[in-house]
């Protein structure tokens, strides 16, 4: 256990340079680019960012979940699984292509085609660098995985950025998206030379792993489609200018689960992964980890969904304003995402991949029904962001069910935690309502606020769970020796 808590701190320390600095760059950039672009720009990347997220599945293929989940792996296996993924990153190409002119006439706006196509050959350039990350990933050798990401992250940064300011518009976006993936594909190859694929291809050495793999393209496929769905019928109902203020506020809310929460999942999954035959350590590794991210995720939510005004008006300008009220719903569905994000971690360490794709078959469904049945009567941005938070609220009983019996998690102990963690932050809750009767300016009740709840929520720590502030501590202190 003590090599394993060395290795999961060594790699800590890298995944929190990598996480932390391409999390900081990417929300200067959201806030940059949303500065220097309409939401009618951003409504149309949002437009095409529906297909291609639904084609990163596709082009996966569950491959890099199956290479870190797999207890053994031959030479002859990781060859097979790289060409595997070459062509699946062909078929995505092809399919995003084929599809353009319906995907096109869906939304009734010509502009997004230039937008797929530049996006599409990132599934021609991702695959060869992906099957490498995954085997960086697999040895928790995340200083590799912390220099590819750096080089990424920076290169995505400064071409959308200049191509902004050039009067691109989306085009920005989608063109440092590209870059950014053949930086992370040649710097894969480069660190990776030593593991270079042969010319392998035997289905029957990895039909297992590839079985795995599925179930895991299959649940992210659904997954990214309860995600995409609302943002597919807002642009196609009330236009891409809409949709624009919707993307912003939806990458705001997703800050903890997309950009914060890797600092911990990506190091957890494969230290889970290495005690899933040990109970009591599995649920010791699960409890620690709940602990850590529920007591991230909840305050800033909570700031999120309490501020969205002089969030909004402040940092991204008043055009975006008018999305306030959406960012406050969408911080529940972040809350909600956040809680369930939980367990998907847990059951691929388990092998139970096919956990999560029917759990998320399940909230995909409920919220497409939801909505179908809501848009006709109230169609606006915030009913959409409401309906999206009601699956996972509504059925958290069964997903706390499906993590005691196939995640073999004791349920009490980790209740215990979530109910601790609420209660820590409901000081900064009434801080921030009390704040909010203030008839000041939005500038100095932002700057207020944030001073404010986060002192208070370190003090409110301190006095009532110092254990945890102390190991934060210490764990911050040995990963920077």
């Amino acid at each position: 256990m003590n090599d394993l808590k060395t290795r999961a701190l060594k790699s800590a320390k890298w995944n929190s340079l990598s996480v932390g600095y391409t999390t900081a760059l990417q929300v200067v950039q959201i806030i940059w680019l949303a500065r220097l672009l309409d939401p009618y720009e951003w409504g149309k990347m949002a437009m095409a960012w529906v297909i291609i997220r639904l084609a990163l599945p596709v082009m996966q293929g569950g491959i890099g979940q199956a290479i870190i989940q797999s207890k053994n792996l031959s030479k002859s296996q990781f060859s097979s699984l790289f060409w595997v993924q070459m062509l699946t990153g062909t078929l995505a190409f092809i399919g995003v292509n084929a599809l353009m002119p319906l995907w096109v006439l869906f939304f009734e706006e010509a502009n997004i085609r230039p937008l797929l196509l530049i996006g599409s050959f990132s599934f021609l350039l991702s695959p060869p660098g992906n099957v490498f990350q995954a085997l960086f990933t697999r040895r928790m050798e995340f200083d590799k995985l912390a220099f590819i990401q750096l080089i990424g992250a920076t290169f995505d940064f400064i071409i959308s950025i200049l191509l902004a300011y050039k009067g691109l518009g989306a085009l920005s976006i989608s063109w440092g998206f590209l870059v950014r993936n053949l930086a992370n594909t040649l710097f894969s190859w480069w660190m990776g030379r030593e593991d270079m694929p042969g010319f392998t291809l035997q289905f029957r050495s990895i039909k297992k792993m590839l079985r795995f793999g599925l179930y895991e393209a299959g649940n992210n496929l659904v997954s990214i489609l309860s995600s995409v769905v609302d943002k597919a019928i807002i642009g196609r109902y009330l236009g891409a200018y809409e949709l624009g203020l919707y993307a912003i506020a939806w990458e705001l809310a997703m800050v903890p689960v997309s950009r914060i929460n890797p600092l911990i999942t990506r190091v957890a999954y494969p230290v889970l992964s290495t005690v899933q035959d040990q109970p009591e350590k599995r649920n010791l590794v699960f409890q620690k980890i709940t602990h850590t991210l529920m007591s991230i995720n909840i305050p800033v939510l909570l700031f999120l969904g309490l501020f969205p005004a002089p969030i909004l008006t402040i940092f991204f300008g008043p055009a975006w304003a008018r999305g306030a009220i959406c960012l406050s719903l969408l911080s529940l569905l972040g809350l909600g995402r956040a809680f369930t994000n939980l367990g998907a971690g847990i059951f691929l360490a388990q092998g139970h991949s096919d956990v999560n794709f029917s759990w998320n078959i399940v909230v995909s469904a409920t919220t497409a029904l939801l909505l179908i049945t809501v848009f006709p009567f109230y169609c606006s941005l915030e009913s959409a962001a409401l309906v999206q938070a009601v699956p996972y609220w509504g059925l958290l009983g069964a997903w706390l069910w499906l993590l005691r019996k196939k995640g073999g998690i004791s349920i009490s102990p980790f209740l215990r935690i979530l109910i601790r963690c609420i209660l820590f932050t409901l000081p900064v809750g009434f801080f921030l309502l009390l704040l909010d009767f203030w008839n000041i300016p939005d500038i100095h009740k932002l700057v207020i606020g944030m001073v404010g709840s986060a002192i208070l929520y370190m003090v409110t720590l301190w006095i009532f769970d110092r254990p945890f502030v102390l190991a934060i501590k210490s764990w911050f202190l040995l990963s920077i020796k």
